[in-house]
């Protein structure tokens, strides 16, 4: 599968309507999630990837230097901290 991604808007917000910072909305055409669970060694026979009717789904991604991680996948330029290890993957199976 060739993993692609378009740009659909790139702004600005304000943390604490103080601080300005860079973000993007992107558009790919696979399910984050599930490619992360995968690429962990997780148990995804049963699942499936979660896409819209244009087979894309959307990520945020912050180009503020802060907001970058020390990981970094093959598709993806950023990773969240973590966040989706105790919500999502904490009942799944490693192979």
């Amino acid at each position: 599968m060739e993993y692609k991604r378009r740009e659909v808007k790139r702004g600005y917000w304000y943390y604490d309507e103080i601080l300005k910072k860079g973000v993007a909305i992107i558009a790919i055409n696979y399910d984050y999630w599930y490619e992360i669970d995968k690429a962990d060694g997780f148990d995804v026979t049963d699942q499936h990837p979660v896409l819209n009717e244009n087979g894309e789904s959307f990520l945020i991604e912050w180009y503020d230097a802060e907001f970058k991680t020390k990981r970094k996948l093959p598709w993806c330029r950023h990773y969240p901290r973590g966040s989706h290890k105790k919500s999502r993957t904490d009942f799944r199976k490693k192979n």
